[in-house]
């Protein structure tokens, strides 16, 4: 009876909510019932029966063709352009090419006149709009950016900005597909792993979850949204100035994002605070005249002087972003006297600035606002890629590039007063993307990481293994775990799945370390738990299955290395690593077939080149193996375990 009470009572309290009726924008973002975590996501198609008419407009538009298949119809300018891109640091060449319907990047590497590696991939799927396209190959579900992007603009293709010399193996992971895509369904465990992918962002990046309105809409349960708020679903126009910025910032707010513990990229939704979900930081003091990057219309908005005189009710007047653009359409839909009246609607007015510039001038360019006070500048993290800045100023600083900053202090974007751990996650992040190496971003993380008593350990635990794992301190790492006791750490301390992999990170350093230090029983039951918290992480899968054989547990290491190198057949580390199994298992042709694969993929790969050795001097083919050992010497010159076989082979 009590049960059936406690059910009566919530849905007459959901009835409440559902039909409480606000009749001014500003709503709570509590009041929205499509926030919360159990509500799922339909699909763009869901929206097209009621909104034919929007939808229409916006499936023609960037955001809407954001992210596609990458079809000849769909990306013909990626089928007509064909330029070679080289990758010096690694000594690798790109080309595109086409074959049927399907757009091909050709990796290889030349010694003089001839080719001497060749290796190709297929592109799936397609990243941008009408200025810039990258580019994503799926494996199995997981998802890998390619080297080479696109510049629709001037009809070349070069070297993807994201680009860190990982060839074929960029991780296009939720971070990346939150943003530039619909709601995917990720596999937790994984870094990019996903079963589900749309094509384009669609209506519930910006409104939230639909499932809840249009079950209502089924039922004909409809509001009048010229009275009423409608609950069901969010509305940017109806929730307050900050909600709507925090709604664009989610994407238009491009930093070193810090997620808060135990949240992802899909926890944020339209309507919420998002300091709530994620802190988002960029190095230096503040945005400068001519220091930003290339997604941070919001915040250089919020800097001009037209948005804080403006006023704060949505709707009204208040300057946002929807005040200038339409967004179910493209900007290109709103034509250069489009913003003009927009400028003009204010600064026409008797008690607002008007144009003090040379009516000579004036007429030369005609009159447009937006070319004289938001110029295309060069953002920090797209030189050369010009982008309209929207700090709106006077007499603003035109630039055609733009240095990154890097300066070792940080600032928060979204919050002005982020906690201290959260800092130092903040500057651990922004070192390990750091190039060079920033250690002054290490020493401002570990001011803010006691350890002193219990409960400081506790919450600053996690940062600390990373911090020393970057330093390569691997006995500090040892200590912090004595202090709680192995078994205490393995067994109860890191023990949660998570979309970020926080702790099954966290075990994988703390196993890392115990290799370095030759505790191979310890380092397995670590990297044990990395595994069983994320088993669909090839690196976590890789380094688990070779601490099983060096622990002597061939079945199991079997089983992990064989259903790596089945889930991703290219994973060069796994190849090998199965190769050597199959070695120790008297198995020399399969080993060779298994290092073969992992070299013809990647012909530098040391560990690789030094499997294949090792097999050669078993065979005393000691003039093929003693190649291999030259190659790896010639790169790396310090290599003890290239040096020591030398030895064998002389």
């Amino acid at each position: 009876m009590k049960a059936r009470l406690a059910i009566l009572c919530l849905s007459l309290f959901a009835c409440l909510s559902y039909f409480c009726t606000v009749s001014e924008p500003g709503a709570q973002p509590e009041g929205f019932l499509n926030l919360n975590d159990t509500v799922g996501y339909v699909g763009i198609n869901s929206c097209k029966n009621c909104h034919a008419e929007i939808y229409q407009s916006y499936v023609g538009s960037n955001k809407g063709k954001s992210f596609r298949s990458a079809s000849r119809a769909q990306n013909s300018a990626a089928f007509n352009i064909s330029n070679s891109v080289y990758d010096k640091e690694m000594d690798f060449w790109y080309k595109s090419y086409m074959q049927n319907d399907s757009i091909y990047i050709l990796e290889y590497r030349l010694s003089g006149n001839d080719t001497i590696h060749k290796r190709t991939r297929r592109v799936d799927h397609v990243i941008g709009g009408s200025k810039f396209n990258s580019f994503l190959t799926n494996n199995n579900g997981y998802l890998f950016q390619l080297p080479v992007a696109l510049k629709t603009l001037v009809n070349n293709w070069e070297l993807n900005p994201n680009y860190l010399h990982d060839r074929f193996n960029g991780i296009a992971g939720m971070e990346c597909m939150s943003c530039h895509n619909g709601h995917a369904d990720f596999i937790t465990g994984s870094e990019n792993k996903f079963t589900k992918i749309p094509d384009g962002i669609d209506c519930e990046n910006c409104h939230g979850p639909g499932a809840i309105h249009v079950a209502e809409m089924e039922k004909s349960n409809t509001v009048d949204t010229s009275k009423y708020i409608d609950y069901t679903i969010v509305n940017p126009a109806r929730i307050s100035v900050d909600l709507q910025f925090d709604a664009c910032e989610r994407c238009h707010l491009q930093g070193n994002v810090v997620l808060k513990e135990g949240k992802s990229f899909y926890d944020f939704k339209p309507g919420m605070h998002l300091k709530d979900v994620m802190h988002v930081f960029l190095p230096g003091n503040k945005n400068t005249e001519s220091k930003f990057s290339s997604a941070s219309y919001p915040e250089r908005l919020k800097q001009s002087q037209c948005f804080i005189k403006s006023g704060a009710t949505p709707g009204k007047n208040a300057l946002t972003c929807t005040t200038c653009h339409n967004p179910h359409a493209d900007v290109k839909s709103g034509n250069t006297s489009f913003f003009i009246q927009k400028c003009n609607s204010c600064h026409s007015k008797a008690n607002q600035v008007s144009c003090s510039e040379k009516p000579e001038l004036r007429a030369k360019n005609n009159d447009d606002c937006v070319s004289c006070h938001m110029p295309f500048n060069g953002p920090a993290d797209l030189p050369h890629q010009g982008v309209r800045d929207h700090y709106i100023r006077k007499e603003p600083t035109v630039v055609t590039t733009n240095e990154k900053d890097n300066s070792a202090g940080l600032y928060c974007v979204n919050d002005p007063s982020p906690d201290d751990l959260t800092l130092a996650r903040a500057y651990l992040q922004q070192f390990n993307r750091s190039y060079p190496a920033d250690g002054s971003l290490l020493d401002s993380a570990l001011k803010r990481l006691p350890s002193a008593t219990v409960a400081e350990l506790k919450n600053s635990f996690s940062g600390l293994v990373k911090l020393y794992y970057f330093k390569k301190q691997y006995n500090q790492i040892k200590d912090l775990v004595w202090r709680y006791g192995p078994e205490e750490v393995y067994g109860k301390v890191l023990t949660r799945k998570s979309p970020a992999n926080e702790d099954a990170w966290t075990a994988y350093r703390i196993g890392e370390a115990y290799s370095f230090l030759g505790e191979a029983k310890l380092s397995y039951e670590f990297y044990h738990v990395a595994y069983k918290l994320a088993p669909d992480h090839f690196e976590f899968a890789n380094k688990f299955g070779l601490m099983a054989l060096n622990n002597a547990r061939p079945e199991e290491a079997r089983q992990v290395l064989e259903k790596l190198v089945i889930q991703n057949p290219d994973y060069v580390p796994g190849l090998s690593n199965f190769g050597y199994l199959k070695l120790l298992e008297n198995k020399p042709l399969e080993a060779e077939k298994y290092y073969t694969k992992a070299l013809a993929l990647d012909p530098d790969y040391e560990q690789g080149l030094l499997n294949m050795a090792g097999l050669y001097i078993m065979r005393k083919e000691k003039a093929e193996a003693k190649k291999l050992l030259d190659k790896v010497l010639k790169r790396n010159p310090s290599n003890k375990d290239a040096i020591a076989a030398m030895k064998q082979v002389k």
